[in-house]
């Protein structure tokens, strides 16, 4: 197990204190509350239960005013309209595509949609696509998630005479597509208030700009269900107006008025069960997902869009197979990048991964270079080489800008990219080894040793006296959790082991019983091998989430041990 450094949260006792006694709020709790920089009852009630009426007014968004102006030009002219989505890994793009087809479907003005695919027409707008699409004699293009990074692609749409109004959350260079209207809230001048949204909260602003009274209508909740779906897939922040889209359109998912998105839920085996971010993230989005990265993102549009319940589980079950296979390229990926980093000694001293292969499916390198960042705790990159030419996607580590650091050698690319913790990125083979060299040389100058450690940040150290069923109603009020607000971790110390074992088809993950004072817990780490540590007998200092276990009807409260130290040792 990689070693890890224990950090607590800044503690103001104080705020705390104050937090608690205004609130009735256990200590945990305020704890929580305020290391989210929540310090007063107002503030912590609309944390915990925002208001779906504060939600920002769309036109404080610039280029808004503009696009909804054309837009609604098209629709008086009759003009042919698409929505051109990016394939995407995240599920952002797909859920995008869908917020506005539901909307000009509201608007009486059908649209075509677009989505290129990954494995012959990469991310966002192509030339070629824009062909397509003028041969269909579309007159305007709507991007959503994609679109920022297109100056050439605008130019060229507008040399046949197409308009393009461009939506997206990436970040902008210095150079602005001259598209009609630019939607993004990541412009250096844009004023609005929150600057985080996942491209389909940028999209479903759109949507509210060209209906206003779209909160009145019956089929509001389906767009925040939308909403909450691709922004927690994207892993956007789950804070400020993201918190309070997911909060909503999180509630009732599992009765979802949309038969598509029910037959999704029904097939990932969640129809009776209060769905969570960490399902979205662990069972739904996967599935979608599944469809960009194997080439066939359009499926997921029309599952979302689908009011047929055959047709919906039909797809579903599509969407199921898909992902398994996917997950199997994807052991597949990770084993053999692996099987390359361990044979090499000389990646021993790398602090950023390269690793090249051929026969790798670019649409799932994503992932597996998740998987490889993770294992080693390193920035990493892997690509797939065909024909001279490598593509592939990278991962950061906390606190390491990875669209900084390859910008500062990108004369090395063909093309990248990204944000500070993920990229996309093309590159000649015959530049790899530079590339290695230098990305290197350059994590070196700023990056120390202790940086390469992990960091766990729990909250507080708790006892089994705070340690019930009141704590575990109050920490569910936290949810949905998220970037900017996750899972509250905890220090439990001085707990003795009872029993330990491992469990699992391959007996990867570890189950204890522990005890501290006279309270038993079961406690888990999945992905984990028995220790000298974990033998009966031993006591441990632990960091955990906590959980709560269902099993034949009887709840139990469950750790999910995230690391351990000897007790002696702290």
């Amino acid at each position: 197990m990689n070693k890890k450094t224990w950090i607590q949260k800044d503690y103001d006792l104080m705020k705390i204190v104050q937090l608690a006694n205004e609130t009735t709020h256990s200590f945990p709790m305020a704890t929580s509350l305020v290391n989210r920089k929540i310090y007063n009852k107002e503030d912590a009630r609309q944390y915990l239960r925002p208001d779906i009426s504060k939600l920002y007014n769309p036109y404080l968004m610039k280029g808004m005013k503009r696009a909804v102006a054309r837009i609604k030009k098209a629709i008086q002219k009759g003009e042919s309209v698409v929505v051109y989505g990016d394939y995407d890994v995240w599920v952002d793009g797909e859920t995008s595509t869908t917020i506005l087809l539901k909307t000009f479907n509201k608007l009486k003005h059908p649209v075509n949609f677009y989505l290129p695919n990954r494995l012959e027409e990469g991310y966002g707008l192509n030339n070629k696509a824009i062909d397509k699409i003028k041969e269909s004699g579309s007159t305007l293009i709507i991007t959503v998630d994609c679109g920022i990074s297109g100056v050439e692609e605008v130019e060229y749409a507008k040399s046949l005479g197409i308009d393009v109004i461009l939506t997206d959350h990436h970040l902008p260079s210095s150079l602005i597509p001259d598209a009609v209207a630019v939607i993004d809230p990541q412009q250096e001048d844009c004023g609005y208030p929150f600057g985080m949204l996942a491209g389909v909260g940028v999209a479903f602003k759109l949507a509210c700009a060209l209906i206003p009274d779209l909160p009145d209508h019956d089929d509001f909740i389906d767009f925040l269900e939308i909403v909450s779906l691709g922004s927690i897939a994207d892993i956007a922040p789950i804070y400020d107006e993201n918190r309070t889209i997911a909060y909503h359109g999180l509630k009732n998912m599992n009765k979802s008025n949309m038969i598509g998105l029910r037959s999704l839920v029904n097939e990932s085996g969640l129809q009776d069960k209060k769905i969570t971010s960490g399902d979205i993230g662990f069972k739904l989005a996967p599935q979608l997902n599944a469809t960009g990265r194997i080439g066939q993102a359009d499926l997921a549009v029309e599952l979302l869009m689908s009011d047929d319940l055959n047709e919906s589980t039909f797809i579903s079950k599509q969407l199921k197979e898909l992902n398994e296979e996917r997950q199997e390229i994807e052991r597949r990926i990770v084993a053999e990048a692996i099987e390359i980093i361990e044979s090499d000694p000389s990646y021993e001293d790398d602090k950023f991964l390269i690793v090249a292969s051929e026969g790798w499916h670019t649409g799932i390198l994503g992932i597996a270079t998740s998987k490889i960042c993770d294992k080693y705790y390193k920035p990493t990159i892997l690509l797939d080489v065909e024909d001279g030419m490598c593509k592939g996607s990278g991962r950061s580590i906390d606190g390491f800008d990875l669209h900084k650091a390859v910008d500062s050698i990108r004369e090395l690319t063909s093309s990248f990219g990204g944000h500070e913790q993920a990229c996309g990125m093309a590159i000649k083979l015959e530049n790899v080894d530079e590339f290695r060299k230098q990305i290197n040389l350059y994590t070196d100058s700023v990056l120390t040793e202790e940086d390469m450690i992990p960091k766990l940040k729990y909250e507080c150290v708790i006892d089994e006296d705070v340690i019930d069923f009141n704590l575990m109603k109050e920490l569910a009020w936290l949810e949905p959790h998220g970037v900017g607000n996750a899972r509250p971790m905890f220090r439990i110390n001085d707990m003795k082991i009872l029993d330990s074992r491992t469990i699992g088809k391959d007996s990867n993950h570890v189950k204890l019983k522990v005890l501290q004072g006279v309270k038993e817990f079961d406690a888990i780490m999945f992905n984990s091998e028995m220790t000298e540590e974990l033998t009966i007998g031993n006591r441990i200092d632990m960091i955990v989430t906590l959980d709560v276990n269902e099993f034949r009807g009887r709840k139990s409260i469950q750790f999910m041990l995230k690391d351990y130290k000897n007790t002696i040792d702290n």
